[in-house]
């Protein structure tokens, strides 16, 4: 006992000799890391154009043109991922607050045309294709952070607000050239991580951490290859961006005006739109469709809902969606309302990871998960991925207990009978489910048809054509289509459309 006592003593010595260095190191070395990373931000605001220049930065607009991949979102569930187009505007009025964001391009499967507005005093978008208008005073003004962080010298201008946030973590090669690591604080909380050529001192990349459903903790980094001059400020001709090792995009600047008028007509909604309700605000809940039949809805900021039947002995579920949480969220609220029976079954209708990132949570329950052969292995690392920066535990369940469908599969008691059938491939998913319940004549889906919650349906994309044509084919008899999107519509909504579709081609 007493040589445990004299062991015990010497160690506490040696702790407190240990922690008294640490802390006059620790502010040594805050104060240093601060000095080195403002000397390298003064010589990168001076490269980029000089202290005045850059504050002086008023107004930006963008016309921008490149290709996305459809990271996680493609039809294959393997690489490489489907490449889409994608043209866009911006115009960001830093003195008046105003913000214009449109972008026009695809997805698998379908096209969209979206126009965002937001100022201090009305913020709504605008549907380029449906020509209609939905005002929605929630919408971020974060926007507009992001847009100066894809603009380098309003970046450099932020991180010298941000001085006293500012740290030098250091030096590191990027094509056998020497960069500077600096990090600084944003005042929303991101904290990003600039590159800075040491030679040119200009911003060759940033990289921001985020919770990924796929690989847990990960790194989202744009790089800015190549530099051009406009108005005495050095500016990037576009960038690239890398998603947790994987390239997103690649995205041309093709014209840069900085401080030239802007009209502000381009600010107002255009003639002729039909004005939509807002989106719906508020905490999710159940909602019946029929005997037994439900849906959790309201999901992610109403972004997402979850079907689910109540059979005799068990439950059977309707995708995960989005990620861990909002999938536990669902789980719970599955439970308050039935609470004697276990959730059996959850199928996956594909494998994008907004309709399976939340399969972890399926998992801790010991529910099946029901999906295609092929997506047993992304859905495996999907279930054994923890991101601590979402607060997930990293003490998984395991590997889940997986059944696999080719084509069809009921399930059935005396009651009810729900079938599932695998209609792809479509042009979103090359293995993709539906719910079919034929005393009911309901069908829900995920990603093939979008019934707005105000406002008629807009023309039908590619995958909602192939939808309509499975359904044909299949010859279901269907009165109600519900979506994980969306709100519950009816065959009606399907067939305008179709119609509306018919009615642009016929244009073309």
């Amino acid at each position: 006992m007493k040589q445990i006592t004299r062991l015990s003593v010497a160690t506490l010595c040696v702790l407190v000799l240990i922690v008294g260095s640490s802390t006059v190191d620790a502010e040594s070395s805050s104060l240093d890391s601060y000095a080195k990373a403002r000397k390298v931000i003064d010589a990168a605001v001076e490269a980029a154009g000089g202290a005045e220049r850059l504050n002086g930065i008023e107004t930006v607009v963008l016309e921008t043109k490149g290709t996305t991949w459809a990271r996680n979102q493609s039809p294959k569930v393997d690489k490489p991922f489907e490449a889409v187009g994608q043209n866009g505007r911006v115009i960001l009025d830093l003195t008046g607050s105003r913000l214009l964001v449109e972008f026009d391009g695809g997805f698998p499967g379908g096209v969209f045309a979206n126009r965002t507005i937001i100022t201090d005093e009305t913020k709504f978008v605008l549907d380029l294709r449906a020509k209609t208008i939905q005002r929605n005073e929630a919408l971020d003004p974060a926007n507009f952070d992001f847009w100066h962080r894809l603009f380098p010298p309003l970046m450099l201008r932020r991180a010298v607000q941000q001085a006293a946030s500012l740290h030098y973590l250091g030096s590191i090669e990027i094509d056998d050239k020497p960069h500077h690591m600096v990090s600084f604080a944003w005042d929303n909380g991101l904290t990003p991580t600039l590159y800075i050529d040491a030679e040119s001192h200009l911003v060759s990349k940033y990289e921001l951490l985020f919770p990924d459903n796929l690989t847990g903790d990960a790194v989202s980094e744009l790089s800015f290859p190549a530099y051009r001059t406009v108005d005495g400020i050095q500016v990037p001709t576009g960038y690239t961006q890398v998603i947790a090792g994987d390239l997103t995009a690649e995205i041309h600047y093709k014209e840069i005006a900085i401080n030239q008028p802007i009209d502000d007509l381009d600010f107002e909604a255009p003639f002729g739109y039909r004005d939509i309700a807002p989106p719906p605000t508020g905490a999710p809940r159940v909602v019946e469709l029929a005997k037994d039949v439900y849906i959790v809805d309201g999901l992610a900021n109403f972004g997402y809902s979850v079907f689910w039947v109540a059979f005799e002995d068990y439950i059977l579920v309707f995708d995960a969606p989005v990620n861990r949480a909002v999938t536990a969220q669902a789980i719970a609220m599955i439970k308050a309302k039935v609470p004697d029976k276990p959730i059996r079954y959850a199928v996956i209708s594909h494998h994008h990871d907004d309709h399976s990132g939340g399969i972890a949570a399926f998992v801790d329950e010991g529910t099946t998960i029901v999906t295609t052969k092929a997506n047993q292995a992304y859905l495996e690392r999907m279930s054994a991925t923890a991101s601590t920066l979402a607060g997930e535990p990293t003490d998984k369940a395991g590997k889940p207990d997986f059944e696999f469908v080719e084509g069809k599969r009921i399930f059935s008691d005396a009651e009810h009978v729900v079938e599932v059938h695998d209609i792809g491939p479509s042009p979103h998913a090359d293995e993709i489910f539906i719910f079919y319940l034929p005393k009911e004549k309901i069908i829900h889906q995920g990603d093939l048809l979008g019934v707005p919650r105000s406002g008629a349906v807009g023309p039908a994309n590619d995958v909602t054509v192939h939808f309509a044509e499975a359904i044909r084919t299949l010859d279901l008899d269907v009165e109600i289509i519900s979506g994980v999107h969306g709100t519950v519509g009816n065959l009606t909504d399907l067939e305008l459309a179709l119609a509306k579709r018919k009615a642009l081609d016929d244009k073309e």
